[in-house]
């Protein structure tokens, strides 16, 4: 491992004054002026993103800096950011389809014209285009039935459309290297909103509305992901780093989303298999910072909410124990009749092709129709399934949850084939803890809708067009750069 690849694994720790100040005045501005969240983030990002681009010197066009800006707010500010929309008459237009829209447009359409793009090289690129015809013929099916909702529901296929502006953007493999600091500086937002969301203080109610437990439990846990997978090329810094990830560790632990302690939980069962060699070498200078400074973190949320510690046993438990008289076994109860009641009539509207985008599912609960449905937009009052699989069954049948399986297990082993022979440190490193991240969102969806959802469903795609760009750009690049 070289001298400069360790420079740029700790570069992001420098300016540490700027990244401070960027995430406190973030984190107060979103939480006391919910107004005005819009105009700040946007200028505090486009700052940040001019701050990092002049003095790394990256040669981005206007579209892919909007890229950069638009991936980092959403990870630093997770739903609070992708609920941040125009009004056009009774149409919501979110900040993710607008960016999407506006990327297309600006970047990805003029490639294709100019028979320069990258994205139709791989596989995926055929399967994705079986994917967005699939979606398209279910818009087609549901708009004059269902009007906006078809709409809404569209969103799990177009989504995919970041895959492709993934691959254009990241042409050229430095550009990950940009992407990098700028996601360490929105996962120090992230945190820092994460604790203060917890803190007993009287928070806005616009925050409270879009902060999710879960939302932001799936992006703690790819900053997890990505420190433990690139921990030992951290150099001196790893101390620092391993105070960062206990600190998003204890987070995931107090939130008590228990969707994502299942998928993180397979997702390193996956990492400590590929790394079990150098696990055995790192693991024993590290057991000891474990020891110490986690019981004290617990120790800390234990003044803060003695409740939420103390339950931790039952939270664990309710997940395999769904016949407890407590209310997350109840939870996992009430889960697993959705899924009974949207698969089976899945089956009896066309288990072929499925009910189409705007079909709504008409649970009901005890005799009692459970949605509220308010409109089309963020606050929709519309129960989904909580379960991505289902809901994709049930809106697109099984040709449609069959084409998403098929995406997903082709890059998965695409990427395994290209690890196995790839002597490049950083690539592997970087292809491994983007697999474990594909496992971390697949499995969270067995329970969440985190393939339809912004905040979340859009880093899949990311995530693979990332995958897939380490793999394309050969080159001359090696981890020395």
């Amino acid at each position: 491992m070289s001298a400069l690849n360790t420079q740029f694994l700790t570069d992001n720790i420098q300016n540490i004054h700027f990244t401070l100040l960027i995430s406190i005045v973030s984190a107060i501005c979103m939480i006391w002026q919910p107004l005005i969240t819009t105009a700040i983030i946007f200028g505090t990002l486009i700052i940040f993103a001019w701050y990092r681009f002049c003095f790394h010197k990256a040669d981005l066009s206007f579209a892919e800096t909007l890229f950069f800006v638009f991936v980092a707010g959403t990870f630093a500010f997770s739903k609070n950011f992708s609920v941040l929309h125009l009004q056009i008459m009774d149409l919501p237009l979110f900040i993710s389809e607008a960016m999407l829209f506006i990327l297309l447009g600006f970047l990805v359409l003029p490639r294709y014209i100019s028979q320069s793009a990258m994205s139709w090289r791989h596989p995926l690129f055929y399967l994705l285009l079986a994917y967005f015809f699939l979606g398209l013929f279910n818009l087609i099916r549901g708009v004059p039935s269902y009007g906006l909702f078809a709409l809404r529901d569209a969103a799990v296929v177009y989504y995919a459309a970041f895959y492709l502006i993934t691959i254009e953007v990241f042409g050229q493999f430095e550009k990950i290297f940009v992407l990098f600091r700028m996601l360490c500086v929105s996962a120090v937002v992230l945190l820092i909103l994460g604790i203060l969301f917890c803190l007993p203080i009287n928070l806005s109610s616009t925050y409270l509305q879009y902060t999710k437990n879960i939302n932001i439990n799936f992006l703690y846990g790819l900053v997890l992901i990505f420190l433990f997978a690139f921990y030992t090329m951290m150099g001196s810094k790893r101390k620092w780093a391993s105070l960062f990830f206990l600190a998003i560790l204890f987070m995931v632990v107090y939130m008590q989303a228990r969707t994502t302690w299942v998928s993180l939980t397979i997702a390193f069962f996956f990492l400590a298999i590929m790394m079990r060699r150098r696990l055995l070498q790192i693991m024993p200078r590290n057991i000891l910072i474990f020891v110490i400074i986690f019981p004290i973190l617990l120790g800390m949320g234990y003044l803060v909410n003695k409740e939420k510690i103390l339950s931790l046993g039952i939270e664990i438990t309710s997940i395999f124990r769904t016949d407890m008289d407590h209310r997350s076994a109840a939870n996992v109860r009430w889960r697993l009749m959705l899924w009974e009641q949207a698969a089976l009539r899945g089956i009896k509207e066309n288990p072929l092709i499925g009910a189409g985008y705007g079909a709504d599912y008409h649970f009901m609960i005890n005799g009692r129709y459970i949605a509220d449905i308010k409109g089309a937009g963020a606050s929709s009052g519309i129960v989904p399934p909580h379960n991505g699989y289902v809901a994709l069954f049930f809106k697109m049948g099984i040709l449609g949850l069959g084409v998403f399986v098929l995406i997903n297990a082709v890059f998965f082993f695409s990427c395994m084939r290209y690890y196995m022979r790839c002597d490049d440190e950083f690539r592997k490193k970087f292809l491994l803890a983007v697999m474990a991240s594909q496992i971390h969102i697949c499995v969270g969806a067995f329970f969440f809708e985190a393939i339809e959802i912004p905040q979340v469903g859009i880093f899949l795609w990311i995530l693979m067009g990332l995958g897939v760009s380490v793999m394309q750009n050969n080159g001359e690049h090696k981890s020395e750069q």
